[in-house]
């Protein structure tokens, strides 16, 4: 197979512009910072004297609760993904100690009662198999009211909060957008439906590109988007090979299917990866 040498370099520098856009990422490669605000999403969580679960507890507070971080390093941008057991604090100017397991990386406002929490953390998949997920629980007036989790699929991500596009049975939709960091890494998103204070996975898509020379994407388009269907899901996906740039020798492989929306999930399922 030939390629454009220029073709790839251009291919590469896209990749790593998708990252400069104005989005509000979450970096859950890297540690807490001083400066990062972090918020308490325990159901109670404890403050302590010094970095040490036998030190004196100064108060425990409900899950909402802010603080700042006081670390001696300023600047972070080394890929660590695991926290340190104990993260200095300030609350009220006051310096104390937080459990990191106790502390969450974002807050997104749901209503004005409610707010959503999300944090990382070392799972497994359904094998046992250790794998990154993300940790979400919906909180009002201090009380934890529920919780899922998803799998990581990417340490960069965003959140985008949503009405109910056309739904029946949905207050809100959450798209959580993983951005890949390199070409060739697996990004997309992961769409939640919270329904009654209940938080459900309902699908993904998947967006791939390596270099110009392959990619692969899915769509969904619900009933309020444009050429949307009520209570249809419309799957679509794209499969992007590039054999000879210099004779533009390529194959788009396109593929689309009509999902039922059953009030609680797609019907069928969504099928993601093609025959390869």
């Amino acid at each position: 197979m030939k390629s454009n040498p220029l073709l790839l370099f251009i291919s590469l520098i896209l990749c790593q512009l998708v990252l400069s856009q104005d989005i509000d990422y979450i970096e859950t490669y890297k540690q807490f910072t001083k400066g990062d605000t972090v918020f308490a999403w325990a159901p109670k969580t404890k403050l302590y004297k010094s970095a040490n679960q036998k030190s004196k507890v100064i108060a425990e507070i409900p899950p909402n609760v802010s603080f700042i971080v006081d670390t001696i390093k300023e600047n972070n941008n080394e890929y660590k993904l695991e926290h340190p057991a104990f993260y200095p604090v300030l609350l009220n100017g006051k310096r104390v100690y937080v459990l990191s397991e106790q502390l969450a990386e974002f807050r997104l406002s749901v209503s004005k009662s409610s707010v959503m929490f999300f944090r990382k953390e070392l799972g497994s998949d359904e094998n046992s198999n250790p794998q990154y997920r993300m940790q979400i629980r919906l909180c009002r007036a201090g009380e934890i009211v529920s919780e899922t989790s998803i799998h990581l699929r990417q340490h960069l991500l965003s959140v985008e909060l949503l009405d109910s596009k056309g739904l029946t049975e949905v207050d809100r939709l959450i798209f959580i957008h993983f951005h890949a960091q390199a070409c060739g890494e697996e990004g997309g998103t992961t769409i939640l439906m919270l329904k009654n204070d209940l938080i459900n996975e309902i699908a993904q898509t998947i967006n791939i590109s390596d270099a110009g020379v392959f990619g692969f994407k899915t769509n969904l388009i619900f009933p309020t988007d444009e050429n949307g269907i009520p209570e249809k899901v419309i799957y679509t996906s794209e499969l992007h090979t590039l054999y000879d740039e210099e004779t533009e020798w390529e194959t788009i492989t396109t593929a689309r299917r009509v999902h039922e929306w059953t009030g609680t999930q797609i019907f069928p399922d969504i099928e993601n990866y093609p025959e390869w």
